[in-house]
């Protein structure tokens, strides 16, 4: 293998076979080249030839490299000796829109079982055969919940594939910029919504890009500075507290942070008295434009697309975090929820109307002490947290106007944080966390700043979902405006 180029996994033997089955029972063999032959080894145009002249796929595979012969033999011996029957699938397409409809239909049925229960909740009290009406409650939670499950599985599909595409990507690049890179892929079997699949895929792309273009050295450079001539590279996906975490990580050169913060000086995104975090200083890097990279090629440095790649991931109600050592390395982090339909939220009560703060974006909540809050440049309020003096947001000034500023001891202070930085969100109540059926706004109604969709609790009443970064952004240019 040329020392330029990506390490490609082998497959094993119970891998291929897996594979070869599948490749038997698809008449059509229409999918084969995207799912499983993503890595680069074989092009669409040699797929395609190879199935029209019906050559078998182990020839093909072998041909390639992928297999060796010794794994060709074992495989086929053993398909040969086990009955087609005890391994016979049967598989149906659906539309992904009959897919779309079937989880509105269970979402609806999650609301209309949390109204019911509201309801007998509020009636057994006076009745004779309350816990009777438990049980069937009880049992109707349970069905609800296991369609539920079933109904998420079926649109639940694994991160493999969307991994697998880039090997060609790595391979091209380390050629082009003559880098040794030992690409590992990592949590393949990590499943995610359909939907969020197919838009987590270009962002994805820019990292990786970026990863080998600015934070992998070359081998000479790796050599003066101690390190092995080929870098490392991984993409790696896993569950953690019901959430996907995507992780690239390389060995490379890390991200300097007196650079960067230099960088955001020269461009204005910063003043000269702010007092920033590590990770404050690492999220200027998705500021638009931004870059450190000292010569424009057509990959350029870290800075190019990040803006795009933080802005969907916000789409997706996710967020990324940055972890690096100059010199040693840097990981970025993207948590996102499994689905974008339903979501956990924090339900708080501000000015008699409840809201739904996402999970993910949440901190810590608690009631405050007196004297936390003091105002800065005459207008912005703070109020310190944990040795650290953070913007307060009053959620009855965003999102009525109010002038009438309650108390902070007889509120409810919700930390939450975006793009790096914490704001201290203030509720009349905290309600508590709920598992919350996403709505539209755009769809149902028309979209509106600050909120990204609502739902239906179980007495009927809406709420709504608040947009962190839109409200904070929003408040914000109020308060400049005032100045």
């Amino acid at each position: 293998m040329d020392n330029n180029q990506v390490q490609i996994k082998v497959l094993e033997e119970e891998e291929y076979q897996e594979l070869l089955q599948d490749y038997y029972d698809k008449s059509e063999n229409e999918n084969l080249g995207t799912i499983e032959l993503q890595d680069g080894k074989i092009s669409n145009q040699e797929l395609e030839a190879a199935l029209n002249k019906n050559e078998e796929l182990g020839e093909l595979l072998l041909k390639s490299g992928y297999i060796d012969q010794s794994v060709l033999d074992r495989a086929l011996a053993k398909r040969s000796g086990t009955p087609r029957n005890q391994k016979e699938r049967s598989f149906i397409r659906v539309n992904t829109d009959k897919l779309d409809m079937l989880l509105n239909l269970v979402s609806e049925l999650i609301i209309s079982h949390s109204r019911i229960y509201s309801i007998v909740h509020r009636l057994s009290v006076h009745s004779d055969n309350t816990m009777e009406i438990n049980n069937v409650i009880t049992g109707l939670e349970n069905l609800t919940r296991d369609i539920q499950e079933q109904v998420m599985s079926i649109r639940m599909i694994p991160l493999g594939p969307t991994f697998v595409q880039f090997n060609r990507l790595v391979r091209d690049l380390a050629q082009k910029q003559n880098k040794k890179i030992d690409f590992q892929i990592l949590g393949s079997e990590t499943e995610l919504d359909k939907n969020m699949i197919e838009k987590i895929s270009d962002p994805l792309k820019h990292m990786v890009r970026n990863a080998i273009d600015h934070g992998l050295e070359t081998s000479e450079k790796r050599k003066q500075r101690g390190k092995p001539e080929e870098g490392h590279l991984f993409l790696e996906a896993y569950y953690k507290e019901g959430n996907v975490v995507i992780e690239i990580r390389d060995d490379g050169n890390g991200i300097d942070k007196t650079k960067v913060l230099a960088k955001a000086l020269e461009k204005g995104l910063v003043g000269d008295d702010e007092n920033l975090t590590e990770q404050q200083i690492f999220q200027l890097i998705f500021a638009p434009g931004f870059s450190t990279a000292q010569e424009v090629s057509d990959i350029s440095g870290r800075g190019v697309g990040m803006d795009v790649v933080r802005q969907n991931i916000d789409n997706l109600r996710g967020k990324i975090e940055i972890f690096s050592t100059t010199g040693k390395g840097t990981t970025f982090r993207i948590l996102l929820p499994l689905t974008m339909a339903i979501i956990d939220g924090m339900l708080v009560c501000v000015s008699q109307s409840y809201y739904v703060v996402p999970l993910l974006s949440i901190v810590e909540s608690f009631k405050p002490e007196k004297d936390l809050i003091s105002s800065v440049e005459g207008n912005v309020e703070v109020i310190e947290y944990r040795d650290e003096y953070i913007p307060l947001i009053r959620l009855s000034e965003a999102l009525y106007q109010s002038k009438h500023k309650k108390p902070l001891t007889d509120s409810i202070l919700v930390i939450v944080e975006s793009n790096g930085k914490k704001y201290g969100f203030q509720a009349d109540e905290l309600i508590g966390q709920q598992q919350i059926v996403v709505k539209s706004l755009d769809t149902n109604y028309q979209n509106v700043g600050g909120l990204s969709g609502a739902t239906i609790l179980g007495d009927g009443k809406v709420a709504l979902i608040l947009d962190i970064e839109g409200i904070v952004k929003n408040v914000m240019q109020q308060k400049e405006h005032a100045l």
